[in-house]
């Protein structure tokens, strides 16, 4: 059975659903699985059967779908994230977040019960999808200058996915606004850049690949800053290739050997 409900990146699916308590004007309840009458006559009983196996029970208008907790909690975490990288971390609602999704707001508290937990999860699924393309790059068993020219990559490759903003970018603007928890995890995720940042840049210095003033760490600072700024104006003119000039220059000013 394909348990997915949500098009892929790229597809051109746009299933018309609705939820279990609503069956097609169109088609007799009793050409509808069992289960969905048991979901309209008993309630509290598929309610705890939801529970107890784990599943979320959905339906299509051409078919029934169980689609699993953590399918769906997965679900609201990508629009979440799609909306906070495009409008910010105050421009969506849980409402938003249910219609685009397509279960009920309920729903939606059921797997994160406020707001500043779901931003929470976001930052943390964020620090450890990071943490894998990291690791990828120190795998790939380039030098240092090579090294940043992918982790640049990174960044240029969300600006290119409908104009989006870095997640911790993006959250750092609207800084005032969070839950203090939510800042100290963000500024934790931003470690997790100046630290890498930090190593490969003490190995280019060491291998002869980098060249640059000052400790490993401040320019660690200094990059990451950069870069993070170059996103936010490339995003307000629509232009990615602003992000891919400032990011080339940056690079090419770090392999430049000093003169003298």
């Amino acid at each position: 059975m394909d348990h997915s409900f949500w098009p892929r990146r790229g597809s051109t699916g746009d299933r018309q659903s609705a939820p279990l308590n609503a069956i097609p004007p169109d088609r007799d309840e009793r050409q509808v699985p069992s289960i969905l009458s048991l979901a309209i006559s008993r309630p509290l009983e598929i309610d705890q059967m939801s529970k107890t196996t784990g599943l979320t029970l959905y339906l299509p208008v051409d078919r029934l779908i169980l689609m699993t907790i953590n399918e769906t909690r997965t679900a609201v975490l990508d629009v979440a994230q799609e909306f906070l990288q495009t409008r910010g971390y105050n421009a969506f609602s849980f409402r938003d977040l249910a219609d685009r999704v397509r279960i009920k707001s309920a729903s939606i508290h059921y797997y994160f019960p406020t707001k500043r937990e779901l931003c929470l999860a976001l930052v943390a699924r964020q620090r450890e999808q990071v943490a894998s393309a990291l690791s990828a790059i120190d795998e790939a068993g380039l030098d240092a200058g090579e090294k940043l020219h992918r982790y640049a990559g990174i960044f240029q490759d969300t600006l290119a996915l409908e104009n989006r903003m870095c997640l911790c970018g993006m959250l750092a603007s609207d800084h005032a606004t969070l839950d203090p928890e939510i800042v100290r995890n963000l500024r934790l995720a931003f470690d997790d850049h100046e630290v890498w940042l930090t190593r490969v840049l003490e190995e280019g210095r060491a291998d002869g690949s980098s060249h640059f003033d000052g400790t490993a760490s401040e320019e660690a600072r200094s990059l990451l800053s950069s870069l993070e700024g170059a996103m936010l104006l490339a995003r307000a003119y629509e232009d990615p290739a602003r992000f891919e000039m400032t990011a080339r220059r940056l690079l090419a000013k770090l392999r430049a050997i000093p003169n003298g």
